[in-house]
């Protein structure tokens, strides 16, 4: 009665994403955990933990056959990223 469901781009957006669970498993335990406690107490990372989650990604985004890169960044301050009289914040 119905057609069957056809595969298309939107059907196919994010089936590869390095959550967590994909941090976790990827990285040393000790970049991981400091990165974790990062998180929760605001402290900075460093540059080295940085660079060792950065060379990460990458690897895992070229296995997935990845042939660019975009840093897609939401601001954690409960807003948009827009300031002052921007975009009508």
């Amino acid at each position: 009665m119905f057609a069957p469901k056809r595969s298309d781009d939107l059907t196919e957006m994010s089936v590869a994403i390095f959550d967590d669970a994909a941090m976790k498993a990827r990285l040393s335990s000790r970049v991981y955990a400091r990165f974790k406690d990062a998180v929760v107490t605001g402290a900075p990372t460093s540059e080295e933990d940085q660079k060792a989650i950065a060379d990460t990604i990458f690897k895992w985004a070229r296995e997935l056959g990845a042939v660019s890169f975009a840093h897609w960044f939401f601001p954690m301050r409960g807003g948009s990223g827009a300031y002052g009289s921007m975009c009508g914040a």
